[in-house]
């Protein structure tokens, strides 16, 4: 395997993002009665993690090992509405477990930080297991994709408008 860049900005933003609870996220579980407030998904590739984050109160952010990545994209309507719903299934994905924060994953797995109103919950699994739609996690990992993809229509938006 090809060494990784892990730059310190990213590092600092993940762990932010990780130590997100009730206090940093201004909106209440988007399930009532639920406790699920975020999620943060790691892929693993060869020379660097993708780490995308979606929060009950709209916010959605990608962040690049290598020190690239998108933020603000929660102001725009269907990016915030796409995380919110990822949050959604959250709440009731299974296989989840409370943890400590464990290693980036590597090549071709997926981890899942689920950030709730008590302890942080985690699983990782293969992304091509995820991807088959066969795995427990393969809806929650779908929700992810879909708040990928509204990333990439605001990223192609900023391009199209000279503001990328």
């Amino acid at each position: 395997m090809a060494g990784r860049e892990i730059a310190e900005i990213y590092s600092k933003l993940r762990d932010q993002a990780l130590g997100f609870g009730s206090a940093e996220i201004k909106a209440p579980p988007v399930v009532p009665g639920g406790r699920a407030l975020g999620v943060i998904m790691d892929i693993g590739y060869e020379t660097a993690v993708v780490s995308v984050m979606g929060l009950a109160d709209g916010t959605t952010s990608m962040y690049i090992s290598n020190g690239g990545g998108t933020l603000g994209i929660g102001d725009h309507e269907h990016a915030a509405a796409s995380s919110k719903r990822w949050v959604e299934v959250a709440e009731t994905a299974p296989g989840l477990i409370e943890g400590e924060e464990g290693p980036l994953p590597l090549e071709g797995r997926v981890r899942f930080n689920v950030l709730t109103t008590g302890r942080r919950l985690e699983a990782e699994a293969p992304e091509n297991e995820l991807a088959s739609s066969e795995h427990p996690l393969s809806a929650l990992y779908a929700a992810g994709q879909d708040v990928i993809t509204e990333i990439r229509l605001v990223d192609e938006a900023r391009a199209a408008a000279g503001n990328g």
